[in-house]
């Protein structure tokens, strides 16, 4: 067993998708029961490729990760209890009694936790498989109006409308449902009828407070040219977040670049992200301020020089100052790997076409 490491020692701790930062597996294991203790519901990844690489090359304990890979596939609650008993903090019985009660509250809501690993793929951007389990959640529960909402979510997404309609119509059932109307907005902005999508998103906004309902409905007025509307409507979300100063910066860059600048940089001072100082350069070069505009993608690049958006934009800010050259090559570049890209998503990892 790893004694508890120094996070001095430790240069490159492991962060869940919670954002909780460990130094080392005891913390680690730790956090994973005091979260699922608190509630059973609650379903992220705590034992993964990803996880299992950062406690074999980052702590060097390659027995361990021999244990965790063999832990990894088993069902749920097994793989739990195989986790947890890694490390001696824990008293056996104390993982015993746990386990007991995990195991009882996924039979009985066997269901919830079908939505809710299929919500995690869906915000993932793993579709298919998103359907696939919304599906499985909903024979569980065949009545269950959110996981019928989930499910017209993704078609949405996928652009299938008409199923998604399906799925809409049977969870509102002839009863008012902000998040229906929501989704019927959606496929309205969708399919251009904007104006309809309007009248749905007002009537999800007089039935609940919603950011994301505001979001689309100041999405919709931009798109009909009504900015002023626009943005009073951003003005109505409570928390101004950086998504609120990206959004009002998308508004103003149609009618004022100078005032999207302050809003970007507004964003910037809550959230340094490689979204955030890549439309910064954006807006800086429609500004015509390329000086600005070259340090923005540099700030950009340095959290992570591989992203497709961050390289483009450099490529037109290099056009802007001449340099076709780089241009072309740049473009030439994202395009490559757009088509290797595709080929993987088709055939898998090699890109290779298999036999059936």
């Amino acid at each position: 067993m790893t004694l508890a490491t120094n996070q001095e020692n430790i240069k490159q701790p492991f962060v869940f998708e919670t954002n909780k930062k460990v130094y080392s597996i005891e913390e680690a294991i730790y956090y994973v029961y005091t979260i699922k203790k608190e509630n059973p519901a609650i379903v992220f990844e705590y034992l993964n490729n990803r996880f299992i690489d950062w406690v074999k090359n980052v702590l060097k304990q390659p027995f361990l990760a021999s244990k965790l890979e063999e832990a990894k596939n088993l069902e749920e609650a097994d793989k739990l209890e195989k986790y947890l008993s890694l490390i001696p903090f824990i008293k056996p019985e104390e993982i015993n009694n746990f386990i007991k009660v995990v195991r009882s509250w996924n039979k009985t809501n066997a269901h919830k936790i079908e939505n809710n690993k299929a919500i995690n793929y869906s915000i993932k951007g793993n579709l298919e498989e998103a359907q696939i389990l919304f599906e499985e959640a909903l024979k569980k529960d065949p009545e269950n109006e959110t996981i019928m909402l989930n499910l017209a979510s993704v078609f949405i997404q996928k652009e299938e409308y008409e199923t998604a309609f399906k799925y809409l119509n049977k969870a509102e059932n002839g009863k008012e449902n902000a998040d229906a109307d929501f989704f019927y907005g959606q496929i309205s902005a969708a399919k251009g009828n904007y104006e309809t999508a309007i009248d749905y998103f007002e009537n999800a906004i007089n039935l609940k407070y919603e950011p994301n309902y505001f979001y689309e409905l100041s999405n919709a007025f931009a798109e009909t040219r009504r900015y002023e509307n626009a943005l009073k409507v951003l003005e109505l979300i409570r928390h101004k977040d950086a998504r609120f100063f990206r959004e009002q910066a998308k508004i103003y860059s149609y009618t004022d670049l100078p005032f999207a600048i302050l809003a970007i940089e507004n964003a910037i001072k809550i959230e340094q992200s490689i979204e955030n100082f890549t439309l910064l350069a954006k807006y800086y070069r429609k500004n015509r301020d390329l000086d600005n505009a070259r340090l923005a993608i540099i700030k950009a690049l340095s959290i992570d020089n591989t992203n497709i958006e961050t390289q483009i934009e450099e490529a037109k800010i290099r056009k802007a100052l001449g340099d076709l050259g780089q241009y072309q090559k740049t473009m030439e570049n994202v395009l490559k790997k757009a088509k290797e890209n595709f080929r993987v998503k088709l055939y898998g990892e090699t890109g290779e076409i298999k036999n059936d």
